[in-house]
């Protein structure tokens, strides 16, 4: 058993076996099933983060390795993301919206044309959560959007509202 990104005690802690660093600077971890499951015994969420700015990135993996139950692989942009997600198979997206190249809408219109990940919730984090901007990606097939500041403390307790699909979860998730 392998020690949790973060410094809590081992109930955090997941099963990785054979986890090797990559020379892209990615952390993979073999499919296997039981790198999938938490040491609590719930099976662990698969998220596919695609976040251009370096520190958000590592808020965002800080705090979903330290609420557990999520294996989180991250990438920098775009064209990073359709090479990973070959590898990955995520369960939910998480995409920052505005990136160079090849923004986060237009990388969900990308991943879409796999019949594998159609079916895939997406959720967005962006400070532009204009009304417009919202219908536009819920149009793309966004299940919700996290407003940027987003508080980390929240964080993987509104991804698991958005994925379960809580009725009380707004389409705009405001944190803060």
């Amino acid at each position: 058993m392998r020690e949790p990104i973060s410094s809590h005690a081992a109930e955090d802690a997941y099963e990785l076996p054979n986890e090797q660093p990559r020379a892209d600077g990615f952390h993979s971890t073999p499919l296997r099933a039981e790198s999938r499951v938490h040491s609590s015994g719930r099976a662990a969420i698969r998220v596919l983060h695609v976040e251009d700015d370096a520190d958000i990135r590592e808020i965002a993996r800080m705090a979903l390795s330290l609420c557990g139950n999520f294996e989180v692989f991250q990438c920098a942009c775009g064209e990073e993301a359709v090479k990973l997600v070959e590898t990955c198979r995520p369960d939910v997206f998480l995409f920052d919206l505005l990136m160079p190249r090849m923004s986060g809408e237009q990388l969900l219109c990308r991943l879409r044309q796999n019949p594998l990940l159609q079916d895939t919730p997406a959720v967005f984090m962006t400070a532009r959560a204009q009304e417009v901007d919202v219908a536009k990606l819920h149009a793309a097939g966004a299940i919700a959007v996290i407003r940027k500041p987003f508080d980390p403390l929240t964080l993987g307790e509104q991804l698991r509202d958005v994925i379960r699909g809580d009725p009380l979860t707004r389409p705009v998730v405001h944190s803060g």
